[in-house]
Parts: structure tokens; sequence; C-alpha cells
């Protein structure tokens, strides 16, 4: 499991404070694996992203990953649940825009992205399939050039792609 405590203004710009928790248990990880969207091993895939700086498909993957991680685990720690309602709320809310910001701005390296994927990974599925850390790249240069037009259109598209296949 991947938590991480993020700070962000809410819609009254009143700071605020709150820790985040994702996980991909080992189905929900071959669900994905067969996903459409996933171009091939999904580890190889995510690394190639992460290593490319591609601004479209880093968007993709890490959009198709949080939306599929995302949930709430319960005070005692016995349970994680995920509902499609939290999670669209989720990712309107000004909480995935800080998140967001970490997970591909703030480390052009890909370093946030690496972590984040890594920990988001059943227990069972880890060890070799752990991304190593690349080099540094322009990873946020390349996400920054994106205009707000094509980076809201890349989210509608992978939005839709994957309401289309929750149907």
């Amino acid at each position: 499991m991947f938590s991480k405590t993020i700070t962000y203004k809410d819609w009254n710009g009143t700071a605020r404070n709150e820790t985040l928790y994702f996980y991909i248990s080992t189905p929900e990880m071959l669900d994905l694996q067969f996903n459409p969207m996933v171009e091939g091993d999904m580890d190889a895939w995510v690394k190639e992203s992460i290593a490319s700086g591609d601004g479209r498909k880093l968007w993709i993957v890490f959009k198709l990953l949080v939306a599929n991680s995302y949930g709430r685990r319960s005070a005692d720690g016995s349970e994680f649940d995920k509902d499609p309602e939290w999670t669209e709320k989720f990712l309107n809310s000004r909480q995935w825009e800080a998140f967001f910001e970490w997970l591909l701005l703030d480390a052009p390296d890909g370093k946030n992205a690496i972590v984040f994927y890594n920990e988001i990974m059943p227990e069972r599925l880890r060890g070799d399939n752990e991304l190593p850390a690349v080099t540094p790249d322009t990873t946020k240069k390349k996400l920054t050039e994106l205009s707000h037009e094509e980076l809201q259109k890349l989210y509608l598209e992978a939005t839709s792609k994957q309401k289309t296949l929750e149907t």
C-alpha cells in the first residue's frame, strides 16, 4: 500500500492536509495487464513511459494507475475499500491536483512515479518487477509543455476509455 500526505488548499482557500491511500491487488493488477490501454507488459509499459518523458503517455499510465488504486483504509487497517464514486470525486478534487503535481511534476527524474508504482504493487509481485530508478530526463518539461487543452483532451480520452471498459 502506498500512502501520501499532501497539503492543498480547498475551494474556500483553506490549507488542508490529507493522507491518500493507493493499492492494487494481484487480481486487479492482472485486470490492468489485460486492459486495452496497456501496451504490452505492464511493468515494461510503465518503465518505458517514465524513461521516455512522453507527457501524453505518462498522463494515461498514471491516470489509469491512480484511478484503479485509490481507496480508503479503515482506521484499524483491516479493510481497504474502493468505490467508483469516491474515485470520481477524488479525480475532480484539489487533492488529486496536489497529488498529480507531486507524482509527475515535482520529480522530473521520475523518482516519485517509480516510488508510487512500486509501492502500489501487491507484495507478492514486488521484487523482480520493481522499477529501477531512471536517469534524469525532461519529464517535467515535456508535461509542462502540454497546453491546458491538450491535458484536458488526454484526461477526457482516458476517462471515456475507462468508463467504456467498466460498462
